[in-house]
């Protein structure tokens, strides 16, 4: 439409005739759920401006960027990711394959999908641009478990891609959603309008200000793809379908595009690796977060948590008892990525119930590993302290597989205490290698705290000692048990010792053969480590190939 004004009069009549009817039009969000698709007649009427001549030349299109919706295509992906994974509808945990659509947002091959696409898949596989006669495969690089997004980075490079749009989601807006279906994997481009641009964002797998809702009838497997605008922008991320098939659900690219620009440093956000959503029993008697895959190295990983499992207790709160994912998301939010959340499962296959804190090692049953130290493990992260000698006479330096102990001061007591693992019952296992003079000590530690610990010391003369660490002592070492054993290799040799803290029981086992079973009553649980020591001669060198922490049999 176009207004010619010829006359100050006219353009008076105009104003008031423009005012009567938008003061008649229904504005602003439309209520949520409508019994009735909204028609192209209810878009909004806005200010009626003249049209201006650009005083610039528009900025070029940068290459590889698409500029139409007949080429969306060419940067939309097909994903199929495979790994252990469980849903509650069966609670069976098995090898899955599972299919979903994102689309690439560099040239390099950075692409954005849905978090429960993709993340605790051991493989992923990608088709680029409808093209099923080449696969790339793709590696995770960060995801928002809170906004179900992640970011996969495809093989190769000199890919075209997706921009966003820079206008915002209006209801009764044309919109298209672009993706894979899940038969044939054939793309699909699917015509709707906006419904609602403000849905509340507190879903079963979310929990964001709000969502925006869309009429298309999506496939299953179109899940993380591009919600287009008419010029081929990106409007919003997919996420799934509502309302028996009728509706679909998705993010709007304004709360998207900034959870994926933090996503491109490569650090996940508000996640600790679970591909989860709320889950509420049909009795309503159990309610929690459901693992259905767990991503490997992940917080959740390393707390050995597996598919299948039920977060029902976070942070001291009950999960899910809303039905939706905003407690979880709440505790999330309110620690650091790094801050271990005490958490309480129930495994489903089996109903044992697990307490632990998130982000520290785990284990769930007798005889399994909490985790062996080994190159890659960082021993920057533990505790290092001398109750004797001085600082600068300990080196402590990983050299070919092994962790390299010297110390060149007399007298000194180094100790590596891990204290982000907490527990009462431990085993601990060190294979140690003396290279340096034959007079050292070696101590396993366990339930250490601020109370003190328990110490068992081995020393490379063919002596040992049980201490209880009391840092109220004037004399701190307070011997439970002392005495010898020809199972100890002199020299330079190799041992490998045992400690077994186990209610109130402390044994000690050199080179497999039972030293000490003692008892003691004190100390009840804290964290773990070894120490190092010398006495009147030096230089002391300790090699460490393997420290073994697991749950006692």
């Amino acid at each position: 439409m176009s207004i010619r004004i010829s006359s100050g009069r006219h353009f008076l009549i105009l104003l008031l005739i423009l005012l009567f009817t938008s003061g008649c039009q229904t504005r602003g969000t439309p209520p949520k759920n409508p019994t009735s698709e909204p028609t192209r007649s209810l878009e909004p009427i806005g200010t009626v401006q003249p049209t201006l001549e650009p005083t610039t030349e528009p900025s070029p299109t940068p290459p590889g960027s698409i500029s139409n919706l007949a080429d969306v295509e060419k940067a939309v992906i097909l994903i199929k990711s495979t790994g252990m994974f469980s849903e509650p509808e069966s609670g069976d945990v098995q090898v899955i394959t599972g299919r979903g659509s994102g689309f690439i947002i560099h040239p390099s091959g950075i692409a954005v999908t849905n978090n429960h696409v993709v993340t605790g898949a051991e493989e992923i596989n990608v088709w680029v641009g409808g093209n099923k006669n080449e696969s790339y495969s793709a590696k995770l690089l960060a995801v928002s478990e809170c906004n179900n997004l992640a970011l996969i980075d495809i093989d190769g490079g000199g890919f075209e891609y997706l921009d966003w749009a820079q206008e915002p989601v209006e209801f009764a807006q044309e919109v298209y959603l672009a993706g894979y279906k899940v038969d044939q994997g054939d793309y699909s481009l699917l015509r709707g309008i906006i419904v609602n641009p403000e849905l509340d964002g507190e879903t079963s797998w979310t929990a964001v200000d709000s969502l925006i809702e869309y009429s298309t009838r999506a496939d299953p497997s179109i899940s993380g793809g591009p919600l287009i605008s008419s010029g081929g922008k990106i409007l919003g991320i997919h996420y799934g379908k509502i309302i028996d098939d009728r509706q679909a659900i998705g993010v709007s690219h304004i709360v998207a595009r900034e959870i994926v620009e933090q996503l491109m440093n490569g650090e996940s956000l508000d996640s600790v690796g679970i591909n989860g959503q709320a889950f509420v029993s049909e009795d309503k008697s159990l309610s929690g977060i459901w693992i259905s895959s767990v991503e490997s190295g992940s917080a959740a990983d390393l707390s050995n948590l597996k598919a299948g499992d039920i977060i029902t207790m976070f942070d001291d709160q009950a999960m899910a008892v809303s039905g939706t994912f905003i407690e979880y998301c709440d505790v999330l939010r309110s620690h650091d990525p790094d801050d271990p959340i005490y958490y309480e499962v129930v495994r489903s296959s089996t109903d044992e119930v697990f307490k632990g804190r998130l982000g520290e090692p785990d284990a769930s049953q007798s005889g399994q590993e909490y985790f062996s130290y080994d190159i890659d493990h960082d021993i920057n992260k533990w505790d290092h302290f001398l109750t004797n000698g001085d600082p600068s006479g300990v080196i402590t330096v990983p050299k070919n597989g092994k962790l390299k102990i010297t110390i060149n001061s007399i007298d000194t007591n180094a100790y590596y205490i891990y204290n982000n693992l907490e527990t009462e019952d431990v085993r601990l296992d060190i294979r140690v290698t003396n290279v340096g003079t034959n007079n050292n000590n070696v101590s396993l530690i366990c339930r250490h705290s601020a109370l003190g610990w328990y110490e068992f010391n081995i020393a490379s003369d063919g002596l040992y000692w049980i201490y209880q660490y009391d840092p109220t002592l004037s004399d701190p070492y307070k011997q439970l048990w002392n005495g010898d054993s020809s199972s100890i290799n002199l020299g330079k040799e190799e041992n490998e010792y045992t400690a077994i803290c186990n209610g109130d029981q402390l044994s000690l086992f050199i080179n497999g053969n039972e030293g000490i079973n003692i008892t003691d009553q004190t100390l009840t649980s804290g964290g773990i480590g070894f120490s190092v020591s010398s006495h009147n001669v030096t230089p002391i060198v300790i090699e460490i190939d393997n420290f073994t922490v697991s749950l006692p049999e």
